[in-house]
């Protein structure tokens, strides 16, 4: 409409000039050119743009072992999960002379565990000793913060300490009023397990972001 409304315009200028220089009568006859129709039909039928296609495939789980868990708590809903199988992909045969309490993995295949209020050791991915941590003091719980720190329980000494294992020193402690013993990183905070049933989550300073009884 645009094009066609500056082309009247165009012609209406000459026949303007035109009509002052020879004064004669001029005629405009605008034809539409019937494909346009055609065009615009063939849009108002249109009822898609295409197709969406979603394909669903079925994957292989066995199933042998029943499991069901009961909450502490009633809830509203209750969801039970039955047949499940866990595969053990890799055993490893660790010469540990105390009951191990805690571990993790690392991103390069390295395990860390913790012996039950004991040592901090680091070893291969396939079982072998690297190193014991220079960590001084009774350990329960592991945590890793980046690729090279991680955070350590110490319950009787009521802190935790975090390990760069990197450089190998304490780089800082946050000191607690509880026994501590599990841990574990969330958000960009810790969240540790304390004597009496509780359940809290600290900044790396040591200040308390939330507390739940457990």
């Amino acid at each position: 409409m645009h094009q066609i409304e500056r082309k009247v315009n165009q012609c209406r200028y000459a026949v303007d000039v035109v009509n002052d220089e020879m004064s004669s009568e001029v005629d405009i006859k605008i034809k539409q050119n019937d494909e346009i129709e055609k065009i615009l039909r063939e849009f108002q039928s249109l009822k898609s743009f295409g197709e969406v296609k979603v394909v669903k495939s079925n994957i292989t789980m066995s199933r042998e072992t029943s499991v069901s868990r009961e909450p502490q708590a009633p809830l509203q809903e209750q969801s039970h999960i039955n047949n499940m199988t866990i595969n053990i992909d890799t055993k490893l045969e660790i010469n540990m002379k105390n009951h191990i309490t805690d571990m993790i993995c690392l991103m390069d295949g390295r395990v860390i565990v913790v012996e039950k209020l004991g040592q901090v050791i680091l070893l291969t991915s396939d079982g072998k000793l690297l190193k014991q941590l220079s960590i001084s003091g009774k350990a329960f719980s592991v945590s890793k913060i980046n690729k090279e720190t991680i955070a350590v329980t110490y319950p009787y000494e009521k802190v935790i300490k975090i390990f760069n294992m990197e450089n190998a020193k304490v780089t800082k402690v946050i000191t607690l009023d509880k026994l501590c013993w599990g841990l574990s990183l969330s958000n960009n905070s810790l969240a540790v397990g304390l004597r009496n049933h509780e359940i809290r989550t600290i900044d790396f300073a040591g200040n308390t972001q939330k507390s739940i009884p457990v």
